[in-house]
C-alpha cells in the first residue's frame, strides 16, 4: 500500500505536507489550535513544549489528546490538554472525511505547543 503525501492519517509526514502546501483545512485546524488559552497560573514564565497527537471525528470534534511529551510542569500540561480537548476544529473536507468512515481517527503527526503559545 503506497502512502501518498498529504494524507493526515497515513503517516506523520502527511499532515506536514498538507500544512506546508497551504491546505485550507490543515491551516484552519492549526488556527483553531492556536486560539487556545491555557490557564496562565500554571507555568507562568516557564519555557517548555507540550507535544501531543489528536484523534479527530468526522464532525470536527477532538475525541482524544494524547500527550507525547511534557513541559515539565504537570499543572501547565493539564491546562494545555484541557484547552485542546475543548477546541472545535473545522469539519474535515470530503476527501479527508471519507477516510474517517463514520469513526474518529488518530492523526500520527506530533503537534507541539510551545512557550511562544503557538502550535506547530
Amino acid at each position: 500500500l503506497e502512502v501518498l503525501p498529504g494524507d493526515p492519517f497515513a503517516s506523520p509526514q502527511g499532515w506536514s505536507d498538507m500544512a506546508k502546501d497551504g491546505d485550507p483545512w490543515a491551516t484552519a485546524v492549526i488556527g483553531a489550535l492556536n486560539d487556545i488559552k491555557p490557564p496562565s497560573f500554571a507555568g507562568l514564565g516557564k519555557p517548555g513544549t507540550f507535544q501531543f497527537r489528536l484523534t479527530i471525528c468526522p464532525n470536527g470534534t477532538i475525541q482524544q489528546v494524547q500527550a507525547k511529551s511534557s513541559t515539565g510542569d504537570k499543572g501547565y500540561d493539564a491546562g494545555i490538554k484541557n484547552e485542546i480537548e475543548r477546541v472545535k476544529i473545522p469539519k474535515p473536507p470530503p476527501q479527508v472525511a471519507s477516510q474517517l468512515k463514520g469513526t474518529c481517527k488518530r492523526i500520527p503527526y506530533v503537534f507541539s505547543y510551545g512557550s511562544n503559545h503557538r502550535v506547530r
